[in-house]
C-alpha cells in the first residue's frame, strides 16, 4: 500500500487517500491568523512611538483585516482564470515579505504598517484560496469533515503566533518578526505537498451555466447574512472578556489573556473532534454554532463567576470553529463550480463587516456595559438558531444542492 494521494486497495475497493493533499492544505492553513504575530509587542512598540498614539499603532494587527477584503475581491476575480496553488503560495510569499521585512529594515511606523498591509494582503489569499483548494481537491464527503479539521489548525497558529511571538519580543519588539519565518517553510511544504491545479475558466462557466446560470444561489445570501450576525454576536467575546473581568471584579489583565487562551483551545479541541460529530447534526451545524455562543454569552451575563467563565470561553471557541468549518463547505455544495470562488470570497468580506459592526451595533444597544452586550448578543444569537431550526434552512438547501446536482447529472448522461 502506498499512502499519498494514489489509489490503494481498502475494504475491497478502490479508495483514494487525501492526506498528503490535506497536509499541504492544512499548512497553509497555519497562516490564517498570522496578524496576530506580532500583537504581544504592540505596548513596546507604542512605548517606542509615542507620538503616533495608540489607535496608529494598533493599525499593525487591525490593517490587515482590511487589506485580507481586498485580496477577498481579487480571488473572486481571478480564482477560476489562474491555479489556485499559484494564487496560494504567492499569498505565503507576501506574509512571508510583509513579516519579515520590518526586522531587516528599521524603517519607522510608517513603513510597518505598509508591511502589515502586505501581510493582510497574503492572509486573504490564503484565507480564501484554502477554501477553493478544499473544493478543487477533494469530494463532498471528504470535504466536510477536511474542512472541520481545518479550523484546528487555525487555532494551532493562532496560539504558535501569539506564544512564540510573545517570547520572541523579550529580546526586543523587532526580534517578534521573527515569528514570520515559519512563512517560508510553510511555502516549501505547500509547493510540495498540494497538486498542481489547471486553471479552467471555460469549463467551469459552462458547468454554472448549466446548474445556476452563472450566478449564486438565493442561500448563498442567507449564509452571508449568517455570517454577518455570527460574528456580530461572536466579537462580543473577545471585545468586551476585558471590561467584564474587571467590572465584576473577577480578574485582571492577565485573567483576560488566559480567557482568550482557552477559548482557542476550545477551537482546537472543536476542529479535532468535529469530523467524527458531523453526522450527528451535520442538517443543522448552523444552528448548533448559533446555540453555543448564544449559551455561553447569556452565561457570561448571567453567571458572573471565574471558574464558570472559563466554561463558557471554552464553548464560544468552539462555537467558532462549528460555523467557520461548515459555512465554507455549503457554499462550495450549494453553487455552482464557476461561482464558488465569489461566494466564499462574499462570505469572507461578510464576517468582516459583521467583526467591525459588533461593537457598534451592540454597544449602541447596551450602553457599552460589558455584562449586558454579553445578553444582547446572547439573545441574538439564541433567536437566530430558533429560526434556523423552525425553518429548517440548512437541511434545505443541502437538499436542494443535491438535487440540482442529480440533473446536472442527468443532462450530462443524455448528452452522452
Amino acid at each position: 500500500m502506498y499512502c499519498g494521494d494514489v489509489w490503494h486497495p481498502c475494504q475491497g475497493g478502490l479508495m483514494k487517500s487525501y492526506a498528503k493533499t490535506k497536509a499541504g492544505i492544512f499548512s497553509l492553513t497555519l497562516l490564517s491568523m498570522a496578524a496576530l504575530g506580532i500583537t504581544p509587542s504592540l505596548g513596546l512598540i507604542m512605548a517606542d512611538f509615542p507620538a503616533a498614539g495608540a489607535s496608529t499603532v494598533q493599525m499593525l494587527a487591525s490593517l490587515p483585516s482590511l487589506t485580507a477584503v481586498a485580496a477577498a475581491l481579487i480571488v473572486a476575480r481571478t480564482a477560476n482564470h489562474m491555479s489556485k496553488k499559484t494564487l496560494s503560495l504567492f499569498g505565503v510569499a507576501l506574509v512571508a515579505i510583509g513579516g519579515l521585512l520590518p526586522f531587516f529594515i528599521q524603517a519607522g511606523l510608517g513603513f510597518m504598517l505598509v508591511c502589515s498591509a502586505v501581510l493582510g494582503l497574503g492572509v486573504g489569499f490564503i484565507t480564501n484560496l484554502t477554501q477553493l483548494l478544499f473544493t478543487e481537491f477533494l469530494p463532498p464527503e471528504e470535504r466536510q469533515s477536511a474542512m472541520a479539521q481545518n479550523t484546528c489548525f487555525v487555532n494551532i497558529g493562532a496560539i504558535f503566533m501569539t506564544v512564540v511571538g510573545g517570547q520572541l519580543s523579550v529580546g526586543g519588539w523587532r526580534n517578534n518578526y521573527l515569528v514570520y519565518l515559519i512563512a517560508p517553510v510553510i511555502l516549501i511544504v505547500a509547493a510540495l505537498l498540494i497538486p498542481h491545479d489547471e486553471a479552467k475558466p471555460e469549463a467551469t462557466q459552462a458547468a454554472g451555466a448549466a446548474v445556476g446560470k452563472g450566478s449564486m444561489t438565493k442561500a448563498s445570501y442567507v449564509v452571508l447574512a449568517l455570517g454577518i450576525l455570527f460574528q456580530i454576536a461572536y466579537n462580543a467575546f473577545p471585545n468586551n472578556i476585558a471590561m467584564y473581568l474587571a467590572a465584576a471584579n473577577l480578574g485582571d489583565s492577565a485573567a483576560a489573556g488566559l480567557m482568550s487562551a482557552v477559548m482557542l483551545v476550545g477551537g482546537l479541541v472543536a476542529g479535532a473532534v468535529l469530523g467524527k460529530l458531523l453526522p450527528h447534526f451535520q442538517n443543522r451545524s448552523f444552528a448548533v454554532a448559533f446555540a453555543m455562543v448564544g449559551i455561553a454569552l447569556l452565561g457570561l451575563a448571567v453567571l458572573p463567576n471565574l471558574a464558570v467563565a472559563y466554561v463558557f470561553s471554552f464553548i464560544a471557541g468552539a462555537s467558532l470553529s462549528v460555523f467557520f468549518s461548515q459555512a465554507p463547505f455549503v457554499l462550495s455544495v450549494i453553487n455552482p463550480p464557476a461561482m464558488i470562488a465569489q461566494a466564499i470570497a462574499f462570505y469572507s468580506i461578510g464576517t468582516s463587516l459583521g467583526g467591525f459592526l459588533s461593537p457598534v451595533l451592540l454597544n449602541a444597544v447596551s450602553g457599552g456595559a460589558a455584562a449586558t452586550t454579553f445578553l444582547v448578543a446572547g439573545i441574538l444569537a439564541l433567536a437566530v438558531c430558533i429560526v434556523l431550526e423552525a425553518t429548517k434552512f440548512q437541511a434545505h438547501a443541502l437538499s436542494g444542492a443535491a438535487g440540482a446536482a442529480d440533473m446536472m447529472d442527468g443532462r450530462t448522461s443524455e448528452a452522452r
